[in-house]
């Protein structure tokens, strides 16, 4: 059996380390090194935004928001995590948002205002955004891009995307295959919410646990919407990796829709909580056998 045998510095003793213990040792290091590579996104404000890549009509306002769209006439904003994050073991990330400033068009239910912002996991580009201008700002930023999960909070009611209201959020993917900004590809939506277009602030926290993901819309404790969902198999990931961020349109009707901070916290693997037990348990026998 391979054995290392390293000097004690403390009393002049020797401490024999196995193969094993060895082991256990690099695999806490590898631990630690994955858990720093994928380092939770946290911004209080957007006054810097160091890591985060912003893109379109998006920009920061001088009280600290992250503005994804300003309340004018066809506007586009997104804004990206410049490192990819581990979407696939579970996470949660929560936002709080204020809409503004509404005016334009009305929609069928002659609600003013328009048109909504989405969270995205998205593997297709760290600076991705929707050019079509096909669905106007029906497409939430998102329409046509492959490989994406999306979280919608909508506020316009497209009767072409048959939309169930004004005022709804909706979880949509349609895989590694091209998403259209439809509740046909809704795998789970609710209207029974607050009024997102109110100008109050809003918070919104979405927690994903592999075969599950749940929204929850200012009431933390009673989530809008539960539905059935495994990221792992649904996206095209790279290590269960994959870009995080926001999108956000207007179209004839239009709203300053402002972001005013956002946390992202990839949850550990199980594994990776016994593995650190273990590691920490090994570690003390050895310093009371020495």
């Amino acid at each position: 059996m391979l054995s290392t045998i390293h000097k004690d510095v403390v009393g002049g003793r020797r401490a024999h380390l196995s193969g094993a213990a060895s082991g256990v040792l690099a695999a806490l290091a590898g631990l630690a090194a994955t858990s720093s590579a994928f380092a939770d996104v946290n911004f209080t404000n957007f006054l810097s935004a160091p890591g985060l890549n912003i893109v379109g009509d998006a920009a920061p306002t001088p009280d600290g928001a992250l503005r994804l769209t300003p309340a004018q006439l066809a506007m586009r904003g997104a804004a990206w995590s410049a490192d990819k994050q581990n979407v696939s073991q579970g996470w949660s990330t929560q936002f709080q948002f204020r809409i503004s400033n509404i005016g334009g068009a009305t929609d069928p239910n002659l609600q003013r205002g328009g048109d909504g912002f989405t969270f995205l996991i998205q593997n297709a580009g760290a600076d991705h955004l929707e050019t079509s201008v096909m669905a106007g700002g029906g497409g939430l930023g998102y329409n046509g891009m492959s490989n994406v999960i999306a979280f919608e909070f909508d506020m316009w009611k497209n009767d072409r995307a048959l939309d169930q209201g004004s005022n709804s959020v909706s979880v949509l993917s349609n895989g590694v295959n091209q998403l259209i900004s439809s509740e046909l590809y809704s795998i789970g939506n609710s209207i029974d919410i607050p009024d997102m277009s109110d100008g109050l602030t809003h918070t919104a926290r979405i927690e994903y646990v592999p075969g599950t993901v749940k929204v929850f819309l200012d009431n933390l404790e009673s989530p809008a919407i539960s539905a059935p969902l495994n990221i792992g198999s649904t996206l095209a990931l790279d290590n269960g990796t994959a870009w995080v961020g926001f999108t956000g349109t207007t179209g004839g009707a239009w709203q300053d829709q402002d972001l005013l901070n956002w946390k992202f916290t990839p949850v550990p693997a199980p594994g990776a909580f016994a593995l650190g037990g273990f590691g920490m348990m090994f570690l003390g026998r050895r310093r009371r056998t020495r």
